[in-house]
């Protein structure tokens, strides 16, 4: 990897340092003005953190001067989250039609991310898509979760937890994949364990606030106490969501392929 002209990048780096602030920022006002249901003030707050982490992506970009394929697919990752993010928090009567599309954003999203990670792998480790480790990982995990999904798409009669099987395999693969290449670069000598923790963590964090928000909005069958609807759980599902996204985006600062 070249070396970065840090010196010459003080604005971009600034910036990206004012991105945070204001996601430290917004996050709280977001928790407060989104509990316990969405409004127009929380949706607004949401959208600065996400536009936020978008930023802060374009900016490492352009700190790196990197506008590799890898890159090029983890921008639209993170934008497709973003439209994902504006689509679940819409505050309609009809908030339920637009869940399908923010589902679909972000599973496209993990597409892309999964794509951005085997690319990496490919071009920078000469690895194949799948290899047996990741495989060994991936099918257990998977396997359960779809379990617990169908379990509770019986109980509840709910008809988008089946969809959420096929989402939940692809964010899955992601935080698998993202892992494989942070080890496989730093095994290779390529990348230091900085970016291998940008990475896993990345990838792990997001699969934590996912399963979470699967607790929140499909763990409590009808009829029963609450158990997973509570401002603490909501709190750590937004905060390992904005963080995953943020050391995502600065992967492009250290991996071009």
């Amino acid at each position: 990897m070249p070396e970065l002209d840090l010196k010459n990048m003080i604005p971009e780096i600034i910036a990206s340092c004012v991105c945070l602030v204001v996601m430290v920022i917004f996050v709280p006002l977001f928790l407060k003005a989104a509990w316990p249901d969405k409004s127009k003030k929380s949706l607004l707050f949401k959208m600065i953190c996400a536009t936020s982490f978008v930023i802060i992506a374009l900016l490492q970009m352009r700190i790196a001067d990197n506008y590799s394929d890898f890159a090029k697919l983890m921008i639209g990752g993170l934008v497709l989250s973003w439209f994902g993010d504006l689509f679940l928090h819409i505050p309609t009567k009809k908030a339920k039609v637009w869940y399908p599309f923010g589902v679909l954003s972000f599973l496209s999203g993990h597409v892309l991310f999964v794509g951005a990670y085997a690319l990496a792998g490919n071009r920078l480790l000469d690895a194949s898509f799948w290899n047996l480790t990741e495989i060994a990982v991936f099918a257990p995990v998977i396997a359960a979760v779809m379990a617990y999904l169908l379990y509770m798409s019986k109980k509840s009669a709910n008809k988008i937890i089946p969809f959420l099987i096929i989402y939940a395999t692809a964010v899955f693969a992601m935080m698998i994949k993202a892992t494989s290449l942070g080890i496989g670069l730093f095994i290779d000598g390529q990348q230091s364990l900085l970016v291998t923790f940008l990475l896993a963590v990345g990838g792990i964090f997001f699969v934590t606030s996912d399963l979470l928000l699967l607790l929140i909005d499909f763990g409590d069958l009808p009829g029963k106490t609450a158990r997973f609807k509570n401002f603490k759980l909501k709190s750590v599902n937004i905060w390992t969501y904005f963080i995953a996204q943020c050391l995502l985006g600065f992967t492009i600062l250290f991996i071009r392929a």
